[in-house]
Parts: structure tokens; C-alpha cells; sequence
């Protein structure tokens, strides 16, 4: 699978049939004041815009940015390397969200997107500069030498990755509720779902 399973978030499809997600491809774009124009120069309103790379990730990435950010972006390996697989170091201002793929990459980019959301709010505090860089390099050394070649796969560490986030923002990593569960139970999207909550109590 190589870490390439297509899944739909819920109301996905509903979404976009009342208009609320538009879909639209146009190989020139420029931000304006209230979302996007496109190269037919028709301007399309939006609060988020969302750009779908596909999975060829580099260069759809660099294709998108200027030159001065693909230089920082590309580590040794070919591979983009970023913090917790979200912000890159020393790029202000910049985030992206389900570069790393996973057995799950729906439930990787919204981990990725609840880090993200906690960290824009000051929520906790990131490392200094060299400390990011190090763990950025340890992630890409490991994706480079993995068994699928040509993907930012790290399927096989995909709860690893989700503790780390969990910590970072203050959850509890273990989501079981026994320890036997914790050992034996295979750990799934739901077991994620209530984290929200633990906040509120």
C-alpha cells in the first residue's frame, strides 16, 4: 500500500455539492484580498485555501514556493524536512500539513492540524532552532531509509509520531483505558477521537 489508502472525511461530498468546498484546478493562481484568482482571472471567495499536492509531494511543494524557501526546504536526501513533519525551522509563517503520509493519512493530517492549531495559539512553546533541525533531520534520515522508497511513508511508525504530537500539545499519549488494552489492543483513529475533551475536564 506504501502508505496510499484514499478515504473521504465524513460529509466530504455533501460539502462540496452545497458549494461550501469548491474544487478547482488552475495551473496559475495568486492570493487576493478575500481567497483566490485563477488564470481565467475569476476570483474565488474562501476563509481556507487548501492545496491539494497529490503525492508527488516535492515537487508539487516547490512548485508552489519561491526560490529562496526550496533552497531551505530540501534537506541532503531530496526530502522536504520539517518539524514534527509540519513547520520547517527557519521558514516563518509556513506550514504544511500531510507531507508525512501514514497507514491513516486522514488521521495523520488532523493530528497534524490540531499541532498546528495548539502551537498558532501559544498553547505550548517550540524547541530553538537547532534542537528542530535535528529531530527534522533524524525524521528524514529515517524516511530515506525505509522500505518505501519514493514516499514520505512513516506508516510504520505512525504511533510514535502521534505521541510525540499528543505530548507537544499536552495530551496523554496512552489512549487506552487498561494497561492490558495498551499492550494488546492495535491502536486505531477512534482511539484519538475524545482527546479534545480531556481539555474541557
Amino acid at each position: 500500500s506504501s502508505c496510499v489508502v484514499p478515504l473521504l472525511p465524513e460529509n466530504f461530498l455533501t460539502e462540496v455539492e452545497e458549494g461550501r468546498i469548491r474544487l478547482q484546478k488552475s495551473p496559475n493562481w495568486t492570493f487576493s484580498e478575500n481567497g483566490v484568482i485563477i488564470d481565467d482571472g475569476s476570483e474565488i471567495g474562501a476563509d481556507v485555501v487548501i492545496f491539494a499536492t497529490g503525492y508527488n509531494s516535492e515537487a508539487k511543494l516547490l512548485s508552489l514556493l519561491p526560490n529562496d524557501y526550496k533552497r531551505l526546504l530540501l534537506d541532503s536526501t531530496g526530502l522536504v524536512s520539517l518539524y514534527r513533519g509540519i513547520i520547517h525551522p527557519t521558514i516563518p509563517d509556513l506550514a504544511i500539513l500531510g507531507y508525512q503520509m501514514t497507514f491513516s493519512n486522514l488521521h495523520s493530517a488532523e493530528m497534524s492540524a490540531r499541532w498546528l492549531a495548539y502551537m498558532l495559539s501559544s498553547r505550548f512553546d517550540l524547541p530553538d532552532v537547532k534542537t528542530m533541525e535535528e529531530d527534522s533531520k533524524k525524521w528524514t534520515d529515517y524516511i530515506s531509509s525505509s522500505d518505501f522508497p519514493g514516499r514520505v511513508c512513516v506508516g510504520l511508525v505512525h504511533i510514535w509520531r502521534a505521541d510525540q504530537l499528543c505530548k507537544d500539545i499536552g495530551w496523554n499519549p496512552k489512549r487506552k483505558n487498561t494497561w492490558l488494552q495498551e499492550f494488546f489492543s492495535p491502536y486505531t483513529n477512534m482511539d484519538y477521537q475524545d482527546a479534545a475533551e480531556e481539555e474541557e475536564e
